[in-house]
């Protein structure tokens, strides 16, 4: 009997417990219904959100509880944030930040976006301790109800539209661990309110519209591990304060802004430091010799500023380096886009801000760096001798040294680097020969354009050449920001050419124009297994003094690349256009063989070269009728067949040329006759 009324007393009171439970629960699912409601779902990623066909909302999509059936955690990444999906396309309409994404790896995310506003209900989840809406688009006044829950430690609204200011007062978020607004449209100045959050550990705030000075109260988080100010309109100096209470401070990017001043000594008592980023200010003075002290340091970028002085020799000491970007004429914050419509033997320089001017060279210490990939420095005035000690170079891949005043030679400097894949050292004053050991066909690019180089343009000896870096950035890893400078030039370099190049293929680049070599043209100096459909190469050679033949063998392997580009103009090449070109070469995009001496008929083959954009026959001895069937050219925009000696009509045809942007000089030094 006594058992019997027991378990009755059990079973009522378990039934009043769950009917209790269930009604504290149901405002929850109603908060969450709620912000299912103000939320366009095109992609049907709140699809489990369906009280019908699942009441437990704990396993709805994105959402976790605790063990009482609280929501504690709602993360819900929108499309663009996984790294499987995170490949912006090397186009001129794409951003193309080496930053985006960086420091937040993505483990939960959508193939869609959800597009709305935030339910300001939210904030009635009194347990929530993580709300990520990284990466979608939802936009408004983030709700100040959101700013008043208690035990939220990671707000992370990254990639979204929200606008309007910070508030001014904030009553919550005393736990607050991590602010990831980075990537909004946020207003305004960065108001003292947020210096509550004592045990801050990444505060996120890039690519917003904020403004004002950099608040001294940062100073105060001694937990911070990562400071994202990038692409604001701050102003104002870098104080001190940031190495007086850095002891965690591993990331630290005010890149875009306007901010002045020197760059603080102080900042080397930050000895965890993995990446400084200050490139796209206004910063002068020098690079400081504390910085030396930060044995940590992975990535340093000072580009774009009005930096001066010799660039010191204790950067030696940081032997983790692999990032040194000491100016840039590409603008991280634009996307990259020609309008030149020149074509010619050199790649461009884009005039762009950049007022760095560096005294001296650079120093041993930094070129002998084991872990070093990446050495930017073009354009800073940099003089003496080339730096003939790169250490082991084991790791190094891309050196730009480019539009400086080096002299000296490159004979046996680079050899043993073996992963090296880009070496621009283009408008400098260097001499000599080249090295038939330099691994120039394993280079992605190759630019030794305007020096005073002289000899043979050697056939290059070389092993196996490491996989190519797309331009499509497919291995460019959001958290990883060595990968992602790596990216960004090759895919920067690629979108700032004025070469035909189209689509998404990998390019390929060896300029050895303007210089003085002689001798005949080599064999094109490309790896084997760069011969491939994915591949763009460009060789160019114009500008030189080349003689002998002009050989079909520069046409041989023509037909194994998705598209060619030859220019040897300026030059005293002879002989004859080989007459199977159209067959051996069908993917021909460019050929400039202009200012030569080359002699005979053009080729009838030429009519058979599709894909050819730009053809320039000027300035040689070519002789007899200009061939029927270029008209059936589509692609073909540019043609120059002047100063030859070519005779007889031109052909009615050419009427119907409808693709063509320029004939220049056509008739011109001919006896062509127009019918």
């Amino acid at each position: 009997m006594r058992c019997h009324l027991w378990c009755k007393g059990l079973v009522l009171f378990l039934f009043v417990f769950c009917l209790v439970s269930g009604e504290l629960l149901a405002p929850e699912r109603r908060i969450l219904l709620e912000f299912k409601t103000s939320v366009f779902d095109p992609s049907g990623i709140l699809s489990s959100w369906d009280l019908s066909k699942n009441p437990n909302h704990c396993s709805w999509h994105g959402v976790s509880c605790n063990s009482r059936s609280q929501v504690i955690s709602i993360n819900i990444a929108g499309g663009g944030c996984c790294e499987g999906n995170f490949t912006p396309s090397c186009s001129p309409s794409s951003k193309l930040l080496p930053f985006y994404g960086f420091g937040f790896r993505r483990r939960a995310c959508s193939r869609g976006k959800l597009v709305g506003y935030l339910s300001p209900l939210i904030g009635k989840l009194t347990e929530l301790r993580v709300l990520s809406l990284a990466f979608n688009d939802i936009g408004g006044e983030i709700p100040l109800e959101l700013w008043g829950l208690e035990k939220l430690e990671q707000l992370d609204l990254e990639g979204n539209s929200f606008t309007a200011k910070l508030p001014d007062e904030i009553v919550g978020l005393r736990n607050l661990r991590v602010l990831n607004l980075g990537f909004n449209a946020l207003e305004g100045e960065i108001p003292g309110s947020l210096s509550k959050f004592v045990d801050l550990e990444v505060l996120n705030l890039a690519e917003n519209k904020l403004k004002g000075s950099i608040p001294d109260y940062f100073g105060s988080f001694y937990y911070l591990k990562g400071l994202h100010l990038s692409n604001n309109q701050l102003n104002g100096p870098i104080l001190d304060f940031f190495g007086s209470n850095c002891r965690y401070l591993e990331h630290l990017d005010l890149s875009g802004n306007f901010l002045v001043g020197h760059i603080p000594g102080s900042l080397g008592n930050c000895r965890q430091l993995r990446t400084l980023v200050l490139f796209s200010n206004m910063l002068d003075g020098v690079i400081p010799n504390e910085l030396g002290q930060l044995h940590k340091l992975e990535v340093l970028d000072v580009a774009r500023n009005n930096l001066s002085g010799f660039i010191p020799t204790e950067l030696g000491d940081c032997v983790r380096l692999s990032i040194l970007v000491l100016s840039n004429l590409f603008d991280p914050f634009l996307s990259g886009q020609n309008s030149n419509e020149e074509l010619s033997f050199r790649l461009p320089h884009s005039n762009t801000d950049e007022y760095n001017s560096f005294q001296g060279s650079i120093p041993m210490g930094i070129t002998t760096l084991p872990k070093l990939k990446v050495l930017w420095a073009l354009r800073t005035n940099l003089e003496g001798k080339l730096p003939s000690n790169w250490g082991g170079c084991e790791n190094l891949e891309i050196i730009n040294l480019a539009q400086n005043h080096f002299v000296g030679g490159v004979f046996g400097v680079f050899n043993g680097c073996k992963k090296l894949s880009h070496l621009d050292l283009s408008l400098n004053r260097l001499t000599g020969e080249l090295d038939k050991q330099l691994r120039v066909p394993c280079m992605t690019l190759f630019d030794i354009s305007g020096n005073l180089m002289s000899g043979s343009i050697p056939r290059f000896n070389y092993c196996a050449c490491p996989g190519i870096l797309s331009s499509s950035f497919e291995l460019l890893q959001p958290h990883d920001l060595p990968s992602a400078y790596l990216s960004f030039f090759t895919c920067k370099t690629r979108l700032e050419t004025i070469l035909p190049f189209q689509g998404l293929k990998a390019v390929l680049i060896h300029n050895f124009g303007g210089n003085n070599f002689s001798g005949s043209l080599p064999w094109l100096p490309i790896a084997p297994a760069r011969l491939v459909k994915q591949i763009e190469y460009a060789f160019l050679a114009g500008g030189n003094n080349l003689t002998g033949s002009f050989p079909e063998s520069l046409f041989v392997n023509c037909n194994k690349l998705h598209g060619m580009i030859a220019n040897v103009s300026n030059n005293r090449l002879s002989g004859h256009i080989p007459s199977r070109i159209g067959a051996i070469c069908r993917s021909l995009k460019f050929l400039d063989v202009s200012k030569n001496q080359i002699e005979g008929v053009v080729p009838q083959s030429f009519r058979d070269l599709k894909s050819l954009v730009l053809l320039d026959l000027s300035g040689n001895k070519l002789r007899g009728l200009v061939p029927k069937g270029l008209n059936q050219l589509k692609n073909l925009k540019h043609l120059s067949l002047g100063s030859n000696n070519l005779s007889g009509a031109i052909p009615s045809s050419f009427g119907r040329f409808c693709s063509l942007v320029s004939v220049r000089t056509f008739i011109k030094f001919n006896s062509c006759t127009i019918r």
